[in-house]
């Protein structure tokens, strides 16, 4: 039932142009970002796997130019531990639509998998182009608007790399950013 209902909401605004949220009023906009968003489908679908995708699913086609919804959709698969399903999203998000939100879930599941895989031969291109990733967001905005997206990054490499060094750490993510790193505690 909520499924439906979910599904019929999401509907509404499939007759707009994509990128959707562009093409809709604020307070529309508002809406669609509130019942896209992948923490609220998995909770009104209570983690159920094949309800999440019954309901992002619905809308291949439909929203096949529209960044926010393979933004959020591969979150969402993120979430439930679907990474290289997740990645695949998360690739069609970037050629939907350019943004740095869309980059930095890009670079944090790569991220993501490389620590998943089984020798660093397998990682490093993964941890590669993530830093690829994350440098083309210093082109983007101020360094107000991209810092805090970086940082969230450096602290998920962090966490999901323990057996890197700091010092390495460190060099590679002042390579990564410039020298916009001086001052700030990351590691």
């Amino acid at each position: 039932m909520i499924k439906n209902c979910l599904i019929s909401l999401l509907t509404a605004y499939s007759d707009y142009k994509s990128p959707v949220i562009k093409h809709v009023g604020k307070a529309d906009g508002v809406i669609l970002k509130s019942i896209i968003n992948h923490r609220f489908v998995k909770e009104m679908m209570r983690n159920d796997e094949s309800r999440v995708r019954a309901v992002y699913g619905a809308f291949e086609t439909t929203f096949h130019l529209d960044g926010l919804y393979w933004l959020q959709y591969g979150l969402a698969l993120r979430g439930l531990g679907c990474h290289s399903e997740a990645l695949e999203k998360f690739i069609t998000a970037r050629g939907a639509f350019s943004s740095p939100q869309i980059e930095h879930a890009y670079a944090q599941q790569l991220m993501i998998i490389a620590t998943k895989a089984a020798t660093w031969d397998e990682a490093e291109p993964q941890l590669l182009e993530a830093i690829r990733s994350l440098r083309s967001l210093n082109n983007v905005g101020s360094e107000g608007d991209t810092y805090p997206i970086r940082r969230v990054s450096c602290i998920q490499m962090r966490k999901q790399l323990p057996g890197i060094t700091s010092n390495f750490m460190r060099k590679s993510l002042i390579s990564t950013t410039g020298n916009s790193l001086s001052g700030h505690r990351l590691l």
